[in-house]
């Protein structure tokens, strides 16, 4: 039966055309991967496979991915601070904001770069990335938000480079940020250390009533 008897305004699309269209696409995704494991540097990216890539609507909507699971949406946390009114071809929009992602990132390691793709002047799409750096942040109960570089605001390119050459120069930071990493890990996450906590944690539970678990 054809759809648009069944709602009007509808398109029918050939299904085989559909097929094709989707085929072209996930080739063109799956480039994608290829070339952004091929590049690498890091071998979580190389051997881990730790790194995402996909294809999204101008809604910020979901189209073709590399098949990994998503914990919420990647692109539309940029329409929070950049209406796609805005946005130009040649923008790149680079984040790693697990509060402003609402939990799209998981932890500072996951760089997001999404790209705009424009047909005739108009939005259509966007080409995003994401892949786990293992030279940039930490576990917050490591050395904290703070501990791991600096966080500047949304929407100021110039603070964030402003960021970029304080801590450039700032050499002598460096160390110390090793220094409390270390001294963090001495004081909780020592084998000895974790397995006294795990055993006291256990023992507090096997003591209490089962309604107070």
């Amino acid at each position: 039966m054809d759809d648009s008897k069944l709602h009007p305004g509808a398109v029918t699309v050939n299904p085989i055309t559909l097929e094709i269209i989707k085929g072209a696409l996930r080739a063109a995704q799956a480039e994608t991967e290829a070339l952004l494991e091929r590049t690498a540097m890091s071998d979580v990216i190389r051997e881990k496979k730790d790194f995402f890539t996909g294809f999204f609507d101008p809604d910020g909507k979901l189209v073709a991915a590399t098949p990994a699971p998503l914990f919420a949406h990647i692109v539309q946390p940029i329409f929070k601070y950049y209406a796609a009114e805005t946005m130009r071809p040649g923008d790149l929009y680079w984040y790693n904001d697990c509060y402003a992602s609402d939990g799209g990132v998981s932890h500072l390691n996951d760089q997001v770069f999404a790209a705009p793709v424009f047909v005739d002047g108009k939005l259509s799409a966007f080409s995003q990335s994401w892949a786990h750096f293992t030279d940039i942040g930490g576990m917050p109960e490591v050395i904290g938000l703070s501990g791991a570089g600096r966080v500047v605001p949304p929407g100021d390119p110039g603070k964030l480079a402003a960021a970029i050459v304080e801590f450039a120069r700032a050499r002598n930071e460096l160390p110390d940020l090793g220094r409390r990493a270390r001294s963090c890990y001495r004081q909780h996450f020592t084998p000895e250390r974790m397995t006294e906590n795990y055993l006291a944690l256990y023992r507090a539970c096997a003591g209490m009533r089962p309604e107070e678990v």
